[in-house]
């Protein structure tokens, strides 16, 4: 009796669609790669994922997402080249005005009071954000004494950043950016405009350094003065922001401070009683012990 129960039950279960398995096997693609490497892509569009999941399905040479995902578990540069394909940063100079003018207020004073200074930009996606960075530093006299370094997962990303330049089509908004951001002198005096865009000087390329690093799974690599990690942490599930929280209070001096998005918060997070918020800034944080 039971045994027939089961056959009942089995055979009134809807049957699984082409569709609903192709829903499936993306859901149990994306929980693997959250629980084994922390991404979270649940606020990504479905539709456009499922373009780029099958183009890197080809590209690996599998027919399913279960085989992708099986190679992506088991192979981190697999893992690389799956971001690499799903992830489409959204950047440009002085991006996050707001951020910047902040820094060059509230910041700029106390980072004078040392006679060197190191800058991290940590997921600098394709190197806007250093470049915003390395102007602020030259219109402020503090370049000279300055090491900007900018990483990033994606090594594609950071081989476009080097070569320091700007599409045509954001030099408009950029340059709107760079004023409301408290801009001392025309953005253009900063670039080498041509007909295809421009290319940032290269007294200001050179002093950024550009590196592969992975948030999640690799160390601290220097003591700095101000980490930017702005827009990245949102895209990392809670276990995994509070590890990459610990890793930048780890990776700043005493003193230094510690620049976010204006979708992320530090209050959740364990190293938060050893920050202070700066005084009328925004969405920044001085570590005090």
């Amino acid at each position: 009796m039971a045994a027939s129960l089961t056959a009942g039950a089995a055979s009134a279960a809807p049957p699984q669609t082409a569709e609903t398995l192709l829903e499936l096997e993306t859901d149990l693609l994306f929980e693997g790669i959250r629980r084994r490497y922390g991404y979270d892509f649940g606020a990504y569009s479905r539709e456009s994922l499922q373009r780029r999941l099958q183009a890197r399905m080809k590209a690996e040479g599998v027919l399913t997402l279960s085989a992708l995902q099986e190679a992506v578990l088991h192979d981190s540069a697999c893992m690389h080249r799956l971001l690499r394909a799903i992830s489409v940063p959204a950047t440009a100079l002085f991006r996050d005005p707001g951020l910047f003018a902040s820094i060059r207020e509230d910041v700029i004073p106390l980072l004078r009071t040392w006679p060197w200074l190191r800058i991290w930009h940590a997921g600098c996606a394709s190197g806007e954000e250093p470049y915003s960075m390395a102007i602020l530093l030259a219109e402020e006299g503090l370049l000279a004494r300055t090491s900007i370094y900018a990483t990033d997962v994606n090594d594609e990303l950071l081989t476009r950043a080097a070569s320091g330049r700007l599409t045509a089509s954001k030099l408009a908004a950029s340059r709107q950016a760079h004023h409301d951001a408290g801009g001392a002198r025309p953005l253009d005096e900063h670039l080498i405009v041509d007909g295809t865009g421009a290319r940032l000087r290269p007294e200001l390329l050179e002093r950024i350094t550009w590196a592969q690093h992975d948030l999640v799974s690799d160390t601290g690599f220097n003591d700095f003065h101000l980490i930017i990690c702005a827009n990245v942490l949102i895209y990392f599930t809670p276990p995994f922001r509070e590890r990459i929280h610990r890793l930048l209070y780890e990776s700043l001096v005493p003193f230094g401070f510690l620049g976010l998005g204006e979708r992320e918060l530090i209050a959740a997070h364990p190293p938060t009683p050893r920050y202070r918020p700066v005084p009328q800034a925004n969405r920044l944080y001085k570590k005090v012990a």
